[in-house]
Parts: structure tokens; sequence; C-alpha cells
């Protein structure tokens, strides 16, 4: 029975060095609301991804799709994660569609997920 390794780094198990490639998640984010009267369950979804993170910035910023699909999501974030099993998003930025205006802007991380990391992978 083979033994059990905790992480293993596919840079030194393959002899060719396949570099840390960095791709850039969309992901649409509706957080829950809990109280006595109500209970709904976040939503969450991943739009898609760029290696180009210009690219998936201005995808957000522009609305394009209609990701936040007219108030079906608040929040969107861009996340720069690299390649390899269970990664950690390093570059984040967050987003807020405001449904009257019909505009997104940037945000500082919502206090609602100070405690989560990787919304997109891992």
């Amino acid at each position: 029975m083979p033994k059990y390794r905790p992480s293993v780094d596919l840079e030194q198990v393959f002899p060719v060095r396949i570099g840390k490639q960095v791709i850039y998640t969309v992901t649409c984010h509706e957080p829950g609301v809990f109280s006595k009267k109500v209970r709904e369950r976040s939503r969450t979804r991943v739009w898609g991804w760029f290696r180009d993170k210009r690219r998936a910035m201005a995808s957000v910023m522009c609305n394009s799709t209609d990701m936040f699909e007219e108030g079906y999501y608040t929040y969107a974030v861009v996340e720069g994660v690299t390649s390899g099993l269970i990664p950690y998003a390093k570059q984040i930025q967050w987003f807020k569609y405001d449904h009257k205006k019909k505009t997104v802007t940037k945000i500082e991380k919502p206090a609602f997920s100070k405690s989560i990391v990787n919304y997109s992978m891992g």
C-alpha cells in the first residue's frame, strides 16, 4: 500500500519544469440571509477565467454577459490562482453591483467573506 503524502510538488516530481501558471477567475456571489424569519442560502457561481488580469477585471466592471443577472448576484470577485492542487488565491479584488444604478464598483473585501478564501477553487 502506498504511503500517504500530504502534499506533492509536481515541479519536483516531473523532470521537466512545468512552472506556475496564473489564471484569473471571475466568481459571482450573493451572501445568504439568516434571521428568525428568513433563511436564504448564499449563491456562488464561477463565471469564467482569463489568463490576463486586466481582461478579467474589465469583464466584471462592464458586467459582461450580464454576470450579475439583473440583481441575482450583488458581488463578484477576481482571484489570481496558480496552477496546482488546492491553490491559494493571492491576488484578490472584490466588486459590488448597484442594482438601481446598474453600475459596478471596486470595493474592499466584504465583512461576510473575512474568514473565507478561494471562492473559485480549492
